[in-house]
């Protein structure tokens, strides 16, 4: 694997990533200023023309096209490397809403947030490598 396959494949999987969590920015932002598509699952709704596109673009950008794009970055990096990246998804996705929306965040927010943080963590770390060296430093604490 090249340098820039590399590059290319974590480019490719950190816009799907980043994508994915702007879509669902979008979508809830459409669901908070139109009510009507909130209850939509206990009433009978009848969508408009310009309604049904919005869904569609949330459907192909949100959906679609970060699936497409993370499927291609992994012929350039390994399916480790992307998905470590996209595990951070819904915290790029809380960021989004900080910064665009201006969300307030609470105290669930941060641990959920530090959560994914630590899941990323655990994730990267190696069970062989971290057991070897605890089995090492068991035995030099002990002689």
């Amino acid at each position: 694997m090249t340098q820039q396959h590399h590059l290319r494949g974590v480019l490719l999987a950190s816009s799907a990533c980043i994508l994915w969590g702007i879509s669902g920015v979008a979508a809830s932002t459409l669901f908070i200023a139109n009510p009507h598509l909130t209850a939509m699952w206990r009433v009978h709704l009848t969508l408009t023309w310009f309604q049904f596109g919005l869904l569609l673009v949330i459907i192909l950008l949100g959906t679609v096209a970060p699936f497409l794009m993370f499927a291609r970055s992994l012929s350039d990096i390994l399916p480790t490397t992307a998905s470590l990246m996209d595990a951070f998804e819904p915290l790029a996705a809380t960021v989004f809403s900080i910064a665009f929306l201006n969300v307030q965040l609470t105290r669930f927010d941060f641990i959920g947030g530090l959560l994914v943080i630590l899941a990323v963590m655990a994730l990267s770390i190696n069970p062989h490598r971290m057991f070897r060296y605890l089995r090492r430093r068991r035995t030099h604490t002990s002689s």
